[in-house]
């Protein structure tokens, strides 16, 4: 069954909250605008709507005001969107200026709110889109992604400000997560519904939807772990007391370290996996359901070399173990459905004698 994400979750208590503000409008005497002829603006959604679902992007903007926003717009276009999805539109309160909507897709569903700017002849929507955001590759997640596919269309996460954090736009409706991604869509991609909500301006995390597909999955941590064993054996290649960006090292200010004593001038350097750690997705409670990547089993690696031993005063053989340190790493999921991975460019000795 294909999994269907929602972060926008029905809020059922607005609506109810939304009676009683309409009562104390309607008794104090607050007028209410009104739209020429029939047109109402549960109309304007419901056309919006209708729109985006028919691919009409051009149709669908005439009953907007565009927002003022720094949001990545690469997912606002007709390439990006998808008519596999239902909605209803109702005006529960006697509010002209915000109307609901169901969002569904895949026998789930969420709510959307719309805000709307009423004047004597027009009402546009003033938050006609969904807005995400998420750390982009390179900017200190627990995970990136080179591209992010959303029905079909592909772009890549980019910064926006200062933050570090990307944020996007969405017009509301359901999108496909990595159709082309062999990891993300076998059996099928997972499914996740945008709907705007009142608190314009305002990004949703896009974390727990990729978390939600990530986590728990046996082939995602078979994939992760058989890249990440891959990537350790490519730096142990490196005959370097410590390999640029590579999670060890034997390396100090002194020289090299086994951990007890200090080495110079060494040579002859050869580094051996002696055990290859072993790693998952995991939520992170402290940060509202993102992810992080959790280690299961702690890996080592064997460092051999000729050096001077500055204790012994003397050269001779250099044979230590140092740990693989995974903290700060990044994997970087690719459009093929593998992994890649950042890490910082430096990384402290953590070796003992062997």
């Amino acid at each position: 069954m294909r999994r269907v994400l929602a972060w926008a979750r029905p809020r059922r208590w607005s609506i109810l909250t939304e009676a009683v503000l309409a009562a104390l409008v309607a008794a104090i005497g607050v007028p209410v605008l009104a739209l020429d002829g029939d047109t109402e603006p549960v109309d304007v959604v419901t056309a919006y709507l209708d729109a985006l679902r028919d691919g009409d992007v051009d149709l669908a903007r005439e009953y907007i005001r565009e927002p003022d926003s720094t949001a990545d717009s690469s997912w606002l276009t007709a390439e990006a969107m998808s008519s596999d999805w239902e909605f209803t539109v109702e005006q529960p309160t006697r509010s002209r200026t915000r109307v609901h909507a169901q969002i569904t897709a895949g026998g789930q569903s969420a709510e959307a709110v719309f805000q709307l700017e009423v004047s004597e002849d027009e009402a546009l929507i003033t938050n006609p889109y969904a807005h995400l955001s998420m750390t982009p590759r390179g900017g200190g997640g627990g995970f990136g992604l080179s591209e992010l596919e959303l029905n079909g269309h592909a772009a890549e996460p980019t910064s926006s400000g200062e933050s570090g954090v990307t944020e996007f736009a969405l017009f509301p409706g359901a999108y496909t997560i990595g159709e082309s991604n062999d990891l993300l869509s076998d059996p099928e991609p997972p499914v996740f519904l945008a709907a705007p909500n009142e608190r314009t301006g305002l990004a949703n995390s896009f974390d727990p939807v990729l978390a939600e597909a990530l986590i728990g999955d046996d082939a995602v941590e078979e994939r992760l772990n058989a890249d990440l064993a891959d990537w350790i054996d490519v730096c142990a290649q490196n005959a370097d007391p410590s390999p640029a960006g590579c999670p060890f090292s034997a390396e100090t200010d002194w020289g090299l370290t086994d951990g007890a004593d200090d080495y110079l001038d060494p040579t002859d350097l050869a580094w051996e996996v002696d055990v290859y750690p072993r790693v998952r997705f995991a939520t992170n409670p402290a940060y509202g359901g993102s992810y992080t990547v959790e280690t299961v089993e702690p890996g080592r690696v064997h460092l051999t070399a000729t050096a001077y031993d500055l204790f012994e005063d003397e050269e001779g053989p250099f044979s230590a173990y140092c740990a693989i340190d995974l903290a700060g790493l990044e994997p970087v999921l690719l459009p093929g459905g593998r992994f890649e991975f950042d890490y910082p460019e430096e990384v402290w000795a953590d070796c003992r004698p062997a």
